[in-house]
């Protein structure tokens, strides 16, 4: 499992590091984390990857780590393939209205 969240979090690190590039603070919706940064998807990948013996979660398909890692995985390659809506922040577009 290690290996595909690391392949997911490279092309996603492209995506936002590479022109023309994504914007890391963009808000998508996934049916995991609910409203979330593509960054903050970004940052759980790293610290789960960081931990040692993370690599090695491959027997169990009971892990919670397993679990967890499939489950950013599976966000991160959402977000690559365009599967996840973008939701605008409060202040993407100002609304005039007329007097």
């Amino acid at each position: 499992m290690s290996y595909m969240l690391s392949v997911q979090l490279a092309a996603t690190w492209l995506n936002t590091n590479v022109p023309p590039k994504l914007d890391e603070n963009q808000i998508v919706l996934s049916p995991i984390f609910g409203a979330v940064t593509i960054k903050s998807v970004i940052d759980q990948a790293i610290a789960i990857l960081s931990v040692r013996g993370n690599n090695l979660v491959l027997a169990s398909t009971k892990s919670t780590t397993r679990q967890e890692m499939e489950n950013i995985k599976n966000t991160l390659d959402d977000i690559n393939n365009n599967k996840l809506p973008f939701v605008q922040g409060p202040s993407t577009c100002a609304i005039n209205y007329p007097q």
